[in-house]
């Protein structure tokens, strides 16, 4: 009998050798900031090279066929090293930062509608230009800013322009030892200053600057938090119902959503991919319900896909629902050309996608979280639910989604723990009984929405759906409330993290392979973890 052909993960995934070259130049970029004229003049090096490579005789070719790969992956390495630099708004001769020494006017948009805060409205602001000695220079550049509460801010809304003239200030940490490091994480947004504006600091300007997409998107968000407002009832069921279905998170009370992260379910308030693969499940059976979308796969695909990325816009586009977003774009237009690709390489090739936009996304928790939940349910989903076997239907299901709960709660283990410095310990139990409350609760949601035009309809649906978001809440709170449900005050260093995730790949491929030499690596990996 003929040995079975193995086929590396390579060969079925070939964006996993893009990616990384991609992301090692983002690294390279961010840790030793190169010159942009060492990294062109070495894309430049590296695309002769592949030129001229292509011109050797095809034996030479075939023989040195790898020497291409490296020539490949060297011009990814220049490439994510410039994506880098250029995103990076301090390396632009425009940015405010460049330009403002303090004693000028700055003219802004607001980028987006102001929120309430207890003392003030906080609003991220673009900077339009620069006013120096009466003679305005173009500028870029976004700032935090918040307003004093007074009747003429609180009518502040998205496109508004105002010129305001106060020294900006750099956004610094708490200062606490080990505490939450919201400097760095603003500046992967590229927001490096915010200022406090008292009513004589600054001045709202004639016209406003706006974008059509956006404002039709805040117009439709505003509509949606105001039907959930109106037909949800209780303050904890509504402010969840807006979190759950667009992401809108400034209601809820600061102790829900820690009982949400202690159980484990945080992610359901904080949108993510099993939101965007509710939606996408949700249109594609309506969709099969037209009768002339049913047999039509392209438009079909379109209208999905339109509201699907509609919804992703909607929602704020975070990492997550970017993610997922890509993918299944990837996977409904592969599927209309009857392509199936690997699901390893799906997910590549968003991340690659992704990082091309906005290098930065890669140190975005919610970007790290989302992709690793997902290789863990990819890589380790089968084979736990291989460990049992249920003939009934009921507890072979609820086997199933335990069996996705547990694979994606393993890979992100170790981030939660040097992110967090916590380990939900009942998590299997919140997910088996908050994922589908949440799904219904989602649907019912949206369902409510839907019918908000038929005032009669839209409040027995609004009863409805507050009480599964009623029963959800107090489930969670329930669970929190058991002493053993946190594992509390776990703190690693990020070379220990590193090393636990070397562990856990170790013991899953000797467990999921059979292989002794990994069994040997995850031993000699966990000896060195111990000695960190």
């Amino acid at each position: 009998m003929s040995k079975a052909y193995h086929i590396h993960i390579w060969k079925k995934a070939p964006f996993i050798r893009l990616i990384l070259p991609l992301i090692t130049g983002i690294l390279l970029q961010f840790f030793c900031r190169l010159k942009t004229d060492y990294i062109i003049a070495g894309a430049i090096s590296f695309s002769i090279s592949f030129i001229l490579f292509g011109w050797l005789p095809e034996a030479f070719r075939f023989k040195f066929a790898a020497l291409r790969g490296i020539i490949i992956s060297l011009f990814l390495v220049c490439m994510g090293s410039f994506l880098t630099w250029q995103k990076d708004v301090r390396n632009n001769e425009t940015w405010y930062g460049n330009i403002d020494k303090g004693n000028s006017f700055l003219i802004v948009t607001i980028n987006e509608p102001p929120v309430e805060k207890a003392k003030s409205y906080k609003a991220l602001v673009k900077v339009e230009s620069i006013v120096i000695n009466d003679s305005p220079r173009v500028s870029k550049g976004d700032v935090l800013v918040y307003f004093s509460k007074d009747p003429l801010s609180a009518k502040l809304k998205y496109g508004d322009r105002i010129i305001l003239r106060k020294a900006l200030q750099p956004i610094k940490n708490s200062g606490n030892p080990g505490g939450f490091n919201y400097a760095q994480y603003l500046a992967f947004q590229q927001i490096y200053h915010q200022v406090y504006l008292k009513k004589n600091d600054w001045r709202l300007l004639k016209g406003n600057n706006t974008i059509p997409v956006k404002s039709a998107l805040f117009t439709t968000r505003d509509f949606v938090i105001k039907t959930i407002d109106k037909y949800i009832t209780g303050e904890n069921e509504s402010a969840l119902a807006k979190a759950l279905l667009i992401g809108y998170r400034v209601d809820l009370d600061k102790d829900l959503v820690q009982a949400y992260s202690n159980a484990g379910v945080v992610h359901l308030i904080a949108i993510s991919g099993l939101h965007l693969a509710l939606i996408y499940g949700l249109l594609y059976w309506i969709a099969l319900k037209i009768p002339y979308l049913k047999n039509a796969k392209i438009p079909r695909t379109v209208i999905i896909l339109f509201c699907l990325w509609a919804f992703a816009f909607l929602t704020g586009a975070p990492p997550s629902v970017m993610r997922a977003a890509v993918m299944f774009s990837f996977i409904s237009v592969g599927s209309v050309f009857e392509q199936k690709s690997s699901i390893y390489n799906s997910l590549c090739v968003s991340a690659f996608v992704l990082l091309c936009f906005d290098p930065y996304l890669f140190w975005n928790v919610g970007f790290q979280l989302s992709y690793l939940a997902v290789l863990g349910i990819v890589v380790l989903q089968k084979p736990i639910y291989n460990w049992l076997y249920f003939k009934n239907k009921i507890l072979d299901y609820t086997w199933q989604m335990a069996s996705v709960s547990i694979a994606a709660q393993i890979f992100t283990i170790p981030a939660c723990f040097y992110y967090f410095h916590q380990l939900p310990l009942l998590f299997l139990v919140a997910n088996l009984i908050a994922i589908p409350l949440a799904t219904v609760a989602l649907w019912g949601c949206i369902g409510l929405i839907a019918l908000s035009p038929i005032t009669i309809l839209a409040f027995y649906f609004g009863k409805a759906t507050t009480a599964f978001l009623w029963l959800m809440n107090h489930s969670i709170l329930l669970i929190n409330q058991f002493p053993f449900a946190l594992w509390e005050n776990v703190f690693i260093s990020v070379w220990a993290t590193l090393l636990l995730y070397l562990i856990f790949i170790s013991f899953i491929f000797w467990l999921v392979k059979k292989n002794m030499a990994a069994l040997k690596l995850a031993l000699l990996f966990s000896l060195l973890f111990t000695a960190n």
